[in-house]
């Protein structure tokens, strides 16, 4: 089983709200896409 942040299921509920987006990459894409896109804003984000 495997575990997702909060960041990734708010991402992937995002992505799976649009109906194109869901009907193009399906669900396991979607889910992979959501978590790789949280861990690299998670490394360039900065301080400001």
């Amino acid at each position: 089983m495997q575990v997702v942040t909060n960041n990734e299921k708010a991402f992937y509920d995002a992505l799976a709200a649009n109906e194109s987006a869901v009907k193009a990459l399906g669900d396991d894409k979607l889910k992979v896409i959501a978590a790789k896109l949280i861990t690299q804003v998670g490394k360039s984000v900065t301080i400001d």
